[in-house]
């Protein structure tokens, strides 16, 4: 496993907070308040060269807890399951899509603009949802698999919750690191929250200038296990398969409660 190495952040307790003070009580970005018909895009938003954030009308009657999926389809191709990014609270839904080119529906998804329509089935549905016993949540994830943690993270604080979330964050890219700025602004603006985004691959000119953390996730997570205690600690793990299940083992050797979702 690569070591992940932390320039300035040091501890998962003590990790350094950008300095966004004069945006503090900016609230939630893009919050979602306008209301159009139910399955019709708004907008699609894109991320470097292979990430979409796309927004679209929130079916009437259409309910779901944080953390859930949807299945989505496009154009007549088969459906796809995609988790929800956006809060339950929020008046429109928002998918974090990340494109696969030999697939149906994701390049089909790529290809809408504002006004189109995408089918969205009529119940979420998953069970990757908040431990509610836990009061620190531990949220590993990688590039398009940030999408039902934010989703958690804005429902908790929507809520007024009192628990403390960790946000680690991995790409190879910074440019795959969806939500980047939004969760740094959160994470400012809230004591109880931490971001932390880390790139595996620093050496690449894209990732040129780089003072933060590096390496793989997990292995970020790895190196701060001896804060985490069992009792009110869950950890969550959602994208990269292998990432999955080195977290997996990495908490259960902590006997630490793990949650994981296999798809962003």
């Amino acid at each position: 496993m690569e070591t992940a190495r932390s320039t300035g952040d040091l501890g998962i307790r003590g990790l350094r907070r950008r300095d966004v003070s004069s945006r503090r009580g900016a609230g939630f970005p893009h919050a979602t308040r306008a209301t159009v018909p139910g399955g019709t895009v708004i907008d699609s938003e894109p991320v470097g060269d292979w990430i979409r954030i796309l927004r679209v009308g929130r079916p009437p009657g259409f309910e779901f807890e944080a953390g859930q999926y949807a299945r989505i389809s496009c154009g007549g191709s088969r459906s796809r399951k995609f988790s929800i990014a956006s809060a339950p609270n929020d008046s429109q839904l928002e998918f974090c899509i990340g494109l696969n080119p030999e697939g149906e529906v994701t390049p089909c998804l790529f290809s809408l603009g504002p006004g189109s329509q995408v089918g969205v089935a009529a119940d979420a549905s998953g069970s990757f949802r908040l431990e509610e016993r836990a009061t620190h949540h531990v949220m590993v994830a990688t590039a398009t698999g940030v999408a039902p943690i934010r989703s958690m993270l804005r429902s908790a604080l929507h809520a007024r919750s009192s628990s403390r979330f960790t946000i680690l964050h991995g790409a190879s890219r910074l440019a795959d690191l969806p939500y980047r700025a939004e969760l740094e602004e959160l994470a400012a603006t809230h004591p109880t929250v931490s971001y932390v985004p880390t790139v595996s691959r620093p050496q690449e000119a894209s990732n040129r200038g780089w003072a933060g953390a590096t390496g793989r996730v997990e292995a970020l997570l790895e190196a701060h296990l001896g804060e985490l205690t069992g009792a009110r600690t869950c950890v969550y793990a959602c994208g990269n398969p292998g990432m999955i299940a080195n977290v997996r083992s990495l908490a259960e050797a902590r006997n630490l409660r793990v949650r994981t979702e296999s798809f962003g």
